[in-house]
């Protein structure tokens, strides 16, 4: 768990943390503490992710080789998503991942598999409209496909929410979980895309011939482009989203 929040620390330490050896720790359950670090020197992945998502949003990313699912990790934590506003999950194998109703999906190596969890205030233009939300992240997920590896590889949104070639072929999805939460609306989206996979599956490393893309750019980059149109539809609604889209 890497954060750039002292505030986000102070509250975690407040729900449930425990500090050992000066060291603080979250608890997912009975049998798994996980540190929780302040920035990561370390970890190039999040400075990575860090240097795309800029000061949108999370506030704090959770980075696993393996999970069931990044979006029940999320949903089904209250404790974890109770002190903050946002909080991103990603992982590189998802072995039981979520898709509409009650499909299940296997993402193997070369997958990128996450999750943001955020809060919209009840009163803005988006928190009326919330079916957009799907649209909205499918199209930012296209978007920073284009703008990460800098060509147009004619990525295209399949409706309502599948990720696929010009040709046919899909190579993600997006998944939005929503509910209320006082005056807030709580939302959790899934992003999963090919994107080093191994042949004979189908990614965006062979669409574009670049050898390893790396998941935690592309998941800033995402990140950063779900800020923007947030943004941009709470400032002029659907209409001109709608035209983009």
């Amino acid at each position: 768990v890497s954060t750039q929040s002292t505030g986000y620390l102070a509250r975690l330490k407040s729900s449930g943390c425990t500090t050992k050896e000066g060291k603080l720790f979250f608890s997912l359950s009975d049998n798994l503490e996980v540190p929780v670090v302040r920035g990561d020197p370390n970890n190039p992945n999040y400075e990575l992710f860090l240097r795309h998502a800029g000061d949108s949003f999370p506030q704090v990313l959770i980075q696993s080789g393996v999970v069931t699912s990044t979006q029940d990790l999320l949903w089904s934590s209250p404790t974890l998503t109770a002190p903050i506003t946002s909080l991103g999950v990603l992982a590189d194998i998802q072995v039981s991942g979520r898709g509409r109703g009650k499909n299940q999906w296997i993402s193997p190596k070369g997958s990128m598999c996450y999750s943001l969890y955020f809060t919209l205030p009840s009163a803005c233009t988006l928190s009326s409209k919330l079916p957009f939300v799907q649209y909205l992240v499918a199209l930012s997920t296209v978007n920073a496909i284009d703008k990460l590896l800098k060509k147009n590889l004619n990525i295209r949104i399949k409706w309502p929410n599948d990720i696929y070639t010009v040709d046919g072929v899909k190579i993600g999805g997006v998944l939005v979980n929503c509910s209320s939460k006082g005056t807030d609306i709580s939302l959790c989206v899934g992003v999963g895309i090919n994107v080093n996979n191994a042949s004979p599956t189908l990614s965006l490393s062979s669409l574009s011939g670049v050898t390893e893309i790396s998941t935690a750019e592309l998941a800033g980059m995402i990140t950063s482009e779900i800020a923007g149109e947030i943004s941009q539809f709470n400032t002029h609604g659907h209409n001109q989203f709608v035209a983009r889209f």
